[in-house]
């Protein structure tokens, strides 16, 4: 019984050690030219760099990435920045005051949700104040989903915004 656990269990390491293991990448000879497609992707690029700027592993020059070194970065204090953009009248209705109360009451959470949101809210909120809309929109992935990407619902809604199937498709989405 102990031989054939063994077995299973040395290819099962073999295995993860193997798709553990970085890959190489031979550079060609100097004397071969290498093509675009070929030369391998490299997506560090740094803020400010000069156009033309050339990758480490080619000397092809850099091309088709925008960087517009004028865009807006995000503020100090992203909640402060969206609130001096809100629109929406507020109303002061029985339901809203328990959603309101029991996220006043879950700092903890509201913690978790604010590091997820750091990747995508300052960018809606760019977006939203690119189109002239209200800047509370940014605030519906805290409700549709916590701002997780991979967020899904029993009834098949995916992502920040939660989209069904039906309205990716009727927007495009999907």
């Amino acid at each position: 019984m102990t031989g054939h656990f063994q077995i299973p269990s040395l290819g099962a390491a073999l295995l993860l050690t193997a798709c553990a293991a970085p890959p190489t990448v031979e550079a060609p000879p100097a004397s071969v030219p290498v093509a675009a497609s070929q030369t391998p992707a490299f997506t560090d690029m740094q803020p400010g760099a000069s156009p033309g700027a050339t990758l480490v592993a080619s000397s092809e020059p850099v091309t088709g990435i925008a960087f517009d070194s004028n865009a807006h970065l995000p503020p100090d204090n992203l909640w402060q920045a969206l609130q001096e953009n809100f629109r929406l009248t507020q109303e002061d209705r029985p339901r809203i005051a328990v959603q309101r109360k029991w996220y006043a009451s879950h700092p903890r959470y509201m913690q978790r949700v604010t590091e997820r949101a750091r990747r995508y809210a300052w960018y809606i909120h760019q977006q939203l104040e690119a189109r002239d809309m209200p800047a509370e929109i940014a605030l519906l992935p805290i409700v549709e989903s916590a701002y997780d990407p991979f967020a899904y619902s029993h009834g098949r809604a995916a992502g920040l915004w939660q989209f069904i199937p039906g309205t990716g498709k009727r927007f495009g989405l999907a």
